[in-house]
């Protein structure tokens, strides 16, 4: 593929050197760039101070700095600081060690080795305690200077987008001096050759090139099996380090890797339970003057390119000099009047750089103009992966299997997603056939695997087809030629540039790359208006073990505040634990609207498709209430179903050149908890990789002409489809007697929910019946005018209000009047097969406010005011979503009045970003529920509709106000939706 790309640098500012040229040194690429055009970003955080990267001396800076008075930020790309520490796993002091700060004085008070855990800990504290404000999972990317050139801030690329810092003084603590490399600072020539690399594992057998660390050793006690098989063995592992003179070519990232990968093949030993991230290197490329690079003023280089770090803890000490010294700089120093890029470009951009739309969380903040930008080729490869997890790195595998050349961009330090780095290490259902079946032949699986094995595996597998795999990288944004995806905007340990393909693969398992390109996606909040997100879990990590997913919390993976907060909420309670899991293993994320959108009446008819990419296996594995309509009507929690995902699903609308995988995937929520096992999205992902590879190779990345049969008989072949997907056809739509043996069947139906693993016909008969409107209204019509039994005509009556149509109106209004109570209800918890849904008089709530007519309106308040705060979530879902479906300004002060004289407000926990010393405790959830969290949501959902119903006394605003600030990241989007768009439904009826 033949890309128009033009390189300017006429722009550049004098005293420094061209980023592009400097970016383009350090990723190995040519003398090429694409151009990122003007656009305004939100400018986060004015502070004295900030310092990129939070490695142990970085986090000295930052204390010191605020104890000589300065405002402080720390911005770290890993989900944790003290990466010089973790990421190396240089967890004890050698002989000659010995700590001379305050900071490392406590982290070895107890003893000459650690945990990653306990410096991950003890640095969030040394932080908080200081009111510093640190943000992780944010990569530092391009520096930014004010009118005279003078570095004055930077960029930084995460969850919620790109955003911009100024501060007074930059401490440059990134790992490979990002910030520096951007200014006039010179570096000694590098000199290709033979450089030292140090790698650390621990457990396992120790290699010949490898030396016992003495007197080391860490334990854990691991528990495998269920039942009578259940046993419990403690280990202790050693603790080997390794030096390897190896062939460095180029101090480039590209580069790096390739020597990462190398060592860590060298090292593997199936027995071993944890390793390096990262590779301990000493470069002899430094800058001129060190700490303080000579010519560039109000920037400090905090890093081994100083030249001057001669041990980790040792280098602690300057960054307490550095810090102080910062301070006592930026006293001095006017605020930066205006920021720009170092340099900005005035070449035509014949290509076109997007990214995700700014977070909610940056509404209220001052937005920042920078001009056209530069950003460099890292290299073009046939595949990119973006995502290197559960579909995504079998994706990569499939592809550079199939011949293409591929890159797999991946966030963590292994491959394999919430089976490696998120520790669910045993599958729950799913079709164990395939590629699955190849990697658990590899593994020796039954019920469980080592995280570790299978995450080297991969890795191996991936490296020896070819393929090049980039860990601790973030794709953070789309290269588009008109509608079709050219490419990936990626930040990666050296910075941030372009990485170029003919097919990209958003195995992001979050619609990143899809969302950057502008697709349309779907996350949380239903059409109807209700807040509906699945639980994650944030499971501590002992060596050698696993987990079963016991999933706690209620996280926002787009929300960079979120995600930071339960993962130093986790630190805080972690306990003895050797660490945290590293990965957030979510159940819910956001979907791409695709070509099509798999939905749970496809699954319950056993609807077969054409183009059929995956198969699927499991219970709707419920974190939360649903939101589709027939599980309105009815749910099913117990019974196993298997269906077909078409390839249509994989395609987001609008867009060429790309396809998604895995929760990123085109479903509908209830649908993807049947969808997303780990053994069929593994699969999945193969397939992807073979798909895209055919595209590559026939269709010039054009991923919807590829020849389908040919691709199916390919998957028929290796196992991951069954042979009848050959012959499949569309089964829809239905047959007039299928539909009519349908609404037959459903005087059978039953309200409460379905639990038991039989099967119940009657659910099938409804997914026809739902799946059918136009066909079925007139026999559901038909039977509810036949029906003596008043159950069975309740039930008619409410199926008929979920399509729209009211013949049922005075018996559903009759119902809910003689309820005398709400009956059975359920909060929302982490008990997935008996909560996390509706009862039956929430279910004639439901369906009653369907009807929208003005008749339910004194019926359904008269059922709001039976309510107290202790009731059920699942009753304030039901009221919230009817009254909302009927909303007029007559109900506003009722809604108010409730909300005041329930006790129902205040309940909002507000983290002020801007003020680190507000940490609230995270709210778990437990099998019976979770007070606080439950508490949350009723008083959001109530506010939201008295909001909708045109407000009382500025009631809503006000409670909505205070949410849009919520340390959980899912409340505050919603509470912001509503107050934005003025309804919480996104498709309003």
């Amino acid at each position: 593929m033949t890309v128009n790309i033009k390189l300017n640098v006429s722009q550049l500012k004098i005293g420094f050197l061209s980023i592009f040229a400097t970016l383009a040194f350090q990723v190995g690429a040519s003398a090429e760039g694409v151009i990122e055009t003007a656009k305004e970003i939100p400018l986060a955080y004015d502070v004295d101070v900030v310092v990129a990267g939070g490695s142990v001396a970085g986090v000295e800076a930052a204390c010191a700095a605020a104890d000589s008075g300065a405002s402080v930020l720390v911005v770290e790309s890993r989900p944790y600081l003290g990466y010089d520490l973790c990421a190396s796993q240089k967890l004890w002091l050698n002989p000659e060690e010995q700590p001379l700060t305050k900071i490392t004085k406590e982290l070895f008070k107890a003893s000459r080795q650690i945990t990653p855990l306990q410096v991950k800990s003890l640095l969030d504290r040394s932080l908080l305690t200081r009111k510093v404000k640190f943000m992780t999972g944010s990569f530092p990317a391009e520096l930014l200077v004010d009118e005279q050139g003078v570095p004055s801030g930077l960029t930084m690329m995460n969850r919620s987008g790109r955003q911009a810092i100024r501060a007074k003084v930059i401490i440059d603590a990134t790992e490979n001096a990002i910030l520096t490399r951007q200014t006039a600072a010179k570096f000694a020539p590098f000199k290709p050759g033979k450089k030292t690399f140090k790698y650390t594992v621990i457990g396992g057998d120790l290699k010949e090139t490898g030396t016992k660390v003495p007197s080391l050793t860490f334990k854990s006690s691991i528990t495998k099996g269920r039942g009578k098989n259940r046993k419990t063995e403690k280990k202790t592992h050693s603790v080997y380090e390794y030096s390897f003179p190896l062939e460095y070519n180029a101090d480039t990232f590209r580069e790096r890797s390739r020597v990462l990968n190398e060592v860590r093949s060298k090292v593997y030993d199936p027995n071993m339970v944890d390793h390096s991230e990262k590779l301990r290197y000493t470069p002899d490329n430094v800058v001129a003057g060190g700490v303080r690079p000579k010519g560039v003023d109000h920037l400090y280089v905090l890093n081994a390119y100083s030249g001057e770090q001669k041990s980790l803890l040792g280098f602690a000490r300057v960054g307490e000099e550095v810090g102080r010294e910062a301070a006592k700089k930026a006293k001095a120093r006017v605020v930066p009047a205006s920021l720009q890029y170092a340099h900005t470009s005035d070449a035509k951009p014949s290509l076109a750089v997007t990214e995700v739309e700014p977070s909610f969380r940056f509404r209220n903040s001052p937005q920042l103009k920078l001009g056209n930008h530069e950003l460099p080729v890292l290299g073009r490869w046939d595949v990119v992966v973006v995502g290197g997890g559960t579909s995504g790195a079998p994706a990569a595998l499939g592809a550079t299997r199939s011949g293409a050349k591929t890159l797999a961009i991946e966030y963590m330090d292994e491959l394999g997603g919430v089976g490696t780095a998120g520790l669910i290490s045993r599958y729950w259902f799913g079709f164990r056939f395939g590629y699955t079946a190849e990697i658990d032949k590899a593994l020796g699986t039954k019920e469980e695997w080592s995280q570790i094995q299978k995450s080297e595996w991969l890795r191996s597998q991936l490296i020896q087809s070819g393929g090049e795999v980039w860990f601790t990288s973030f794709g953070c944004g789309t290269v588009m030629d008109g509608n079709k995806v050219t490419g990936v905007v990626v930040a990666t340990p050296f910075g941030r540039g372009v990485v170029l393909a003919d097919v990209v693969i958003d195995s992001t398992g979050n619609s990143d790359i899809a969302a950057a390109a502008h697709a349309q996606t779907h996350y949380s909040i239903s059409k109807y208006g209700d807040l509906s997100v699945q639980i994650s879990n944030n499971p501590p990590r002992k060596l050698g073990a696993g987990t079963t997913n016991p999933a706690r919390y209620m996280l926002h993976d787009n929300d960079v505040f979120d995600r930071w907060h339960l993962k130093l909420s986790g630190r805080k309670t972690g306990g003895k634990v050797h660490d945290m899991a590293q990965l957030i293993p979510s159940r819910d994320r956001r979907r791409s609207i695709c070509d099509y959108t798999l939905t749970t009446e496809d699954i319950l008819t056993k609807r077969t498709f054409p183009d059929t990419i995956s198969h699927h296996k499991s219970n709707f594995d419920a974190g939360a209430h649903p939101d589709t309509e027939m599980f309105l009507v009815k749910d099913m929690k117990g019974p196993v179903f298997t269906c077909d995902m078409p390839y249509r699903c994989l395609t987001p609308k609008g867009l060429e050149g790309v396809l998604v995988t895995g929760l990123g995937a085109s479903t509908t929520r209830d649908a993807m908890t049947l969808t997303r096992m780990q053994p069929d999205l593994q699969n999945q992902g193969y397939a992807v990789g073979m798909a895209a590879a055919m595209a590559v190779d026939r269709t010039r990345g054009l991923v919807r002409e590829i020849n389908l049969k040919e691709l199916q008989q390919a998957l028929v072949e290796n196992g991951c489809l069954e042979e009848r997907v050959l012959a499949d056809v569309d089964s829809f739509p239905l047959s007039q007697e299928a539909i009519r043996q349908a609404v037959k069947q459903l005087n059978a139906l039953t309200i409460g929910v379905h639990q038991k693993p039989e099967h119940d016909d009657t659910h099938r008969a409804l997914a026809v019946v739902m799946s059918h409107p136009q066909q079925s209204i007139p026999l559901l019509k038909q039977a509810y005018a036949k029906a003596s039994n008043p159950d069975i005509k309740l039930n008619f009556a409410r199926v008929l209000a979920i399509l729209d149509d009211a013949t049922g109106k005075d018996t559903l209004i009759a119902a809910v009047r003689n309820a005398p109570d709400w009956g059975n209800g359920w909060d929302y918890s982490n008990q997935r097969k008996y909560a996390n849904t509706f009862g039956e008089v929430d279910r004639m709530v439901i369906a009653t406010g369907f009807l929208q007519t003005p008749d339910v309106v004194e019926p359904l308040l008269g059922k709001l005011d039976q309510l107290t705060m202790e009731s059920p979530l699942s009753h304030y879902k039901a009221i919230c979503l009817a009254l909302r479906m009927n909303k007029n300004a007559s109900m506003a002060k009722p809604v108010a009045d409730f909300l005041n004289n329930k006790g129902l407000t205040g309940h909002a926990q507000v983290l002020d970003y801007y003020d680190g010393k507000n940490t609230p405790a995270r709210n778990p959830l437990s099998p019976k529920g979770g007070k606080e969290l439950n508490r949350k949501f009723k008083e959001v959902l109530v506010a939201a509709l008295l909001y909708e119903c045109g407000d009382y006394q500025d009631v809503g605003r006000n409670i909505l106000e205070a949410y849009t600030k919520d340390v959980n990241g899912h409340f505050a989007e919603y509470a912001h939706h509503v107050l934005t768009h003025g309804t919480a439904m996104s498709d309003s009826k």
